[in-house]
């Protein structure tokens, strides 16, 4: 499949977390979807509200490390598959 890179920065956007939640602490008429990646399963989360017009949000917890260093701490091919499961349902809605 071929993907137009101008098309996905303009359906795209990378936030840190504090962006994201402002992002979602606003009104939107548009709808969004959203990857929240931390590396701490107890961090605070982002969240979908009434006025917010997010639609969906994947969770995800792992650390921007390498493999040899902590193999459980790191991206995972199951957080893999999630992500691509999640962008599939949500790529043309």
């Amino acid at each position: 499949m071929y993907l137009d890179k101008k098309k996905i920065r303009e359906k795209y956007k990378i936030m840190s977390f504090d962006t994201c939640n402002n992002y979602c602490n606003k009104s939107h008429k548009k709808t969004s979807v959203i990857i929240s990646i931390t590396s701490f399963p107890k961090m605070p989360r982002v969240q979908k509200t009434a006025t917010n017009n997010v639609q969906d949000i994947l969770y995800l917890t792992f650390a921007d490390m390498n493999y040899e260093d902590s193999p459980k701490g790191c991206m995972q091919m199951e957080d893999a598959n999630k992500i691509v499961q999640f962008v599939n349902k949500w790529y043309d809605k």
